[in-house]
């Protein structure tokens, strides 16, 4: 099995859907270094990816000094999903030396708008995934939120 379709099982928010799916997953993943100190991705920026980690530590923070660290292989780190304007909500600083597969966040959302029942096996996991990880990040409410329908 490789690396890719390991990890995308490790994930909560993908755990449900089918090989044929993964694979697909697979196809839109690219693997990088993260480099300790390393700002990958910055609130109000653009936002471009997901992210899953391989290795390494990542931590979550927000402006108002809240944050969460992501420290276990196959930890999604993907809180933009529904993102106002695709726009990053959080920073992510890589705490160490480590590896993240970097989920491409357009092609993502394009695959899930394909197949509402997906989408919305996606959603229900990612909902509960939020909430348990990180429940001080304001999720997108219905105003100016994306839709992935």
């Amino acid at each position: 099995m490789s690396q890719k379709k390991e990890l995308i099982n490790k994930v909560d928010v993908f755990k449900t859907l089918d090989d044929s799916v993964k694979e697909r997953l697979e196809s839109i993943m690219e693997q990088r270094t993260v480099h300790e100190g390393e700002d990958f991705a910055v609130e109000g920026a653009q936002a471009f990816y997901f992210f899953i980690l391989i290795s390494g530590k990542i931590m979550l923070s927000t402006k108002e000094g809240k944050a969460v660290v992501f420290k276990e292989s196959g930890d999604f780190i993907g809180f933009e999903l529904l993102s106002s304007q695709g726009i990053y909500k959080t920073t992510l600083k890589s705490l160490s030396e480590g590896q993240v597969f970097f989920l491409d966040r357009s092609k993502f959302l394009a695959m899930i708008q394909e197949d509402s029942l997906m989408a919305e096996s996606i959603m229900t996991e990612w909902e509960s995934y939020f909430l348990k990880t990180a429940p001080f990040i304001e999720k997108p409410g219905s105003t100016g939120a994306e839709s992935i329908y």
